[in-house]
C-alpha cells in the first residue's frame, strides 16, 4: 500500500520562494489565497496553520503540474461511491472502523 501523500513544508517553501522572485509577494499572495503577510511569515521560516498548508499544498500541486485539469464532480462522486462499497465490504464495525481511519489518513495532506 503506498504512503499517504504529504506536503513537504521546505519544498513548498522554495517554490513560494521562487514565484515570489519572478513576480511579487503580491502576485503568490493572491494566487495562494493567503494574505501577503501570511505568505511574508511563510517565507521568513513560520509554520503554516493547517488551512494554509492545505492552500499551499494546493497552490503546490497547481503550480508543478499545470497542465492536471480539474477532476468534475460527477468523477469525485463515482469515486466516492466506490470507497464507500469498500468500507462497508469490511464485515465487521471494527474493520470498517479501520478501513475508514486508512483512509481518512491517507486522504490528510501534512508537511
Amino acid at each position: 500500500m503506498p504512503g499517504k501523500p504529504r506536503a513537504d513544508i521546505s519544498s513548498l517553501r522554495e517554490l513560494v520562494r521562487q514565484r515570489v522572485e519572478e513576480t511579487s509577494l503580491r502576485e503568490v499572495a493572491e494566487e495562494t489565497g493567503i494574505s501577503k503577510s501570511g505568505v511574508d511569515s511563510f517565507l521568513k521560516g513560520r509554520e503554516p496553520y493547517s488551512k494554509t498548508r492545505l492552500k499551499l499544498a494546493k497552490w503546490g500541486m497547481r503550480q508543478r503540474h499545470p497542465e492536471s485539469r480539474a477532476v468534475p464532480r460527477d468523477e469525485v462522486d463515482a469515486a466516492i461511491a466506490i470507497l464507500e462499497r469498500w468500507l462497508q465490504s469490511a464485515g465487521s464495525q471494527g474493520a470498517k472502523r479501520l478501513r475508514l481511519r486508512e483512509l481518512l489518513e491517507r486522504l490528510t495532506i501534512s508537511d
